[in-house]
């Protein structure tokens, strides 16, 4: 692929593609990097459709500029298994306001804080206020909840101090007093 690479602009659209679609294997989308700009959408969005998110994830975040916003968004929602978000985060600004806020709500932030943390900066104001009121009314400690602090709109802020008082969770007090 590198000896392709370095000629596809004089190489015609139909031939790279057939190309691609012949010659890159499940497994090496990261191969595709340079040949992302020369490709069509659809070529495109026949090898991530066939990809294996778990084991192409790094070709898939390489080439998602490329990629068409549906295919990224069905391949968020439909492929990647909850508990992975972790995976997207090199997707994340490629991805659409409501596929983040779907992720967000049926992730388990117990088990899924890592990933939601790794998508704090793309997250609307309404999903992180909606995540923060739920992490209220769950039994999460606060210190678990500081990653949230730097987003969250004071309002929000004040009403989760509000409940860290009433559990007298210093340590998450001390956490959210430089953000109120």
């Amino acid at each position: 692929m590198p000896g392709i690479v370095s000629i596809a602009p004089f190489l015609s659209s139909e031939t790279l593609n057939l190309l691609a679609l012949e010659r890159i294997p499940s497994g090496r989308l990261t191969q595709l990097a340079g040949l992302a700009p020369f490709l069509s959408a659809e070529t495109l969005d026949t090898l991530v459709q066939r990809a294996d998110p778990e084991c192409d994830m790094p070709g898939i975040v390489s080439i998602a500029p490329f990629l068409s916003s549906e295919t990224l968004n069905l391949l968020a929602l439909e492929r990647i298994p909850s508990g992975r978000l972790t995976q997207l985060a090199g997707l994340a600004p490629f991805l659409s306001a409501e596929t983040l806020d779907i992720l967000v709500q049926r992730a388990d932030p117990e088990c899924d804080m890592p990933g939601i943390t790794a998508l704090l900066p793309f997250l609307s104001s309404e999903t992180l206020n909606r995540l923060a009121v739920r992490l209220m009314s769950s039994d999460m400690s606060g210190s678990k909840m500081c990653c949230l602090f730097p987003f969250l709109s004071q309002d929000t802020l004040q009403q989760i101090a509000d409940v860290l008082m009433r559990k007298r969770d210093l340590a998450a007090l001390k956490n959210i007093a430089p953000f109120i």
